[in-house]
């Protein structure tokens, strides 16, 4: 997708270098995801619904089965939500954090590395949910 492109930094050019074939990778991730669910093994990400609706877009897509549901995993951006108390602009309402928001306020700084790479992202989420954790928000 070429919005996805842009955020993460990739090219066709790179995909056709150092791309490898998804089908099998996805259904590896999916098959991990739905073992990890089947021994009760929580399953954390920021932003749940949004992984969750490009994974099954992406399965579908390359006829797996779109296996995935946002609520059957924690998901840090919505679980936070309360916590944080940001606002939308001009509005009352409360405004989900973005995961380096999420980040900031736990622990008060930036994150390390370039968000919106894949091991980036994880270790921001991972910190903000153990820490999270430890304040007994989920």
């Amino acid at each position: 997708h070429s919005k996805a492109f842009k955020a993460h930094g990739i090219s066709a050019a790179r995909l056709r270098t150092e791309g490898v074939d998804p089908k099998p990778e996805l259904a590896e991730f999916l098959a991990l995801v739905a073992a990890a669910l089947a021994a009760n093994v929580r399953v954390v990400a920021h932003n749940a619904a949004f992984d969750v609706r490009h994974f099954n877009h992406t399965a579908v897509a390359q006829k797996l089965s779109p296996s995935l549901r946002s609520a059957s995993m924690t998901c840090t951006m919505y679980a936070a939500t309360k916590h944080c108390g940001l606002r939308k602009r001009g509005n009352k309402a409360l405004k989900p954090p973005q995961n380096e928001e999420l980040y900031m306020f736990l622990f008060k700084r930036k994150p390390q590395g370039q968000l919106h790479s894949a091991l980036t992202d994880c270790r921001v989420t991972l910190a903000s949910f153990i820490e999270g954790h430890k304040r007994r928000w989920w």
